[in-house]
Order: structure tokens, then C-alpha cells, then sequence
């Protein structure tokens, strides 16, 4: 197992254990060639431990990109040919959140509106919602550990 560096608190707050599965890696591994894109460091540390986003989604209505979707089109949309990463959609579509895939290895979280009929539009009219991937998975380990 590969010690973890960015969410370090967000498993200690929630139980996980503070370790990469080197299982998970290696999904991710081929995902990342398959897609032909780098996915950020960060989003690679929290999907590779074991628990991480199925915690996460548990504790949410909202539809958290699993282990078995990141990367890969969602509802006939492709993000990452847009230069985006779908990690969320909010339950009643309000809107989605997205790391674009050249802002490092600790990119923001932004927020896209779903409702916007062009993906490449709403990928051009992002906001911020966190200032970093570990800022986004340590807000939602705090609420969800009030649930």
C-alpha cells in the first residue's frame, strides 16, 4: 500500500485507511490510458483509497462519480475531451462539479451548470466552488461526518 498525502485529514475524520490500494491503482492506471489523459495527483489519491468515494457517496444525494465512471462520458456528454473531470452532479441537476485536467496536481473543484445545452459552453463558464480537490473531499468528510 502507497502512503497518501493530500487527504491525510479526510481519512483520518472518516475511518479510511491513509493508504493508496495498489487494486484501485492500477484501475486508475489503465483508466488514465485508456482516456489518454494525466489524471491530477490529488483526484488520484482519493480515488485509490480503499472506501474514499463510496464513503463520500453514501453520504450524499448527489451522484458521486464512482471508481467505475471517472473519466468516462456521462449522460452522452465526454468532460475529459472537454478538459474537465466530472467528479459530481448534484441530485436534482442543478448543477455539476469539475477539476479541469491542466490546473496541477491539486486543481480546483468547479461548478458547471447542467442545464447549459453545450458542454463546451458550460466548460467555459465554470466557477469556483474550492479551491483545491483536498479542499472539496475535506468539506464534504466534515458534512458528512454530521450526518
Amino acid at each position: 500500500m502507497t502512503a497518501i498525502t493530500y487527504h491525510a485529514q479526510a481519512c483520518a475524520r472518516a475511518g479510511l485507511p491513509a493508504r493508496m490500494s495498489p487494486e484501485r491503482l492500477e484501475i486508475l492506471a489503465e483508466r488514465q490510458r485508456h482516456l489518454g489523459v494525466r489524471l491530477p495527483e490529488a483526484v488520484v489519491e482519493w480515488y485509490a483509497v480503499d472506501g474514499a468515494v463510496e464513503f463520500q457517496a453514501s453520504r450524499t444525494d448527489d451522484h458521486v462519480m464512482g471508481l467505475d465512471e471517472l473519466g468516462l462520458p456521462y449522460c452522452d456528454d465526454d468532460y475529459v475531451a472537454a478538459g474537465v473531470l466530472l467528479i459530481s452532479n448534484e441530485n436534482q441537476d442543478c448543477y455539476t462539479l469539475v477539476v479541469p485536467l491542466d490546473a496541477g496536481p491539486n486543481p480546483p473543484v468547479q461548478l458547471m451548470d447542467p442545464f447549459d445545452l453545450e458542454l463546451r459552453e458550460a466548460v467555459a463558464r465554470r466557477e469556483p466552488f474550492a479551491d483545491s480537490f483536498s479542499d472539496y473531499v475535506q468539506a464534504c468528510v466534515r458534512d458528512a461526518a454530521g450526518r
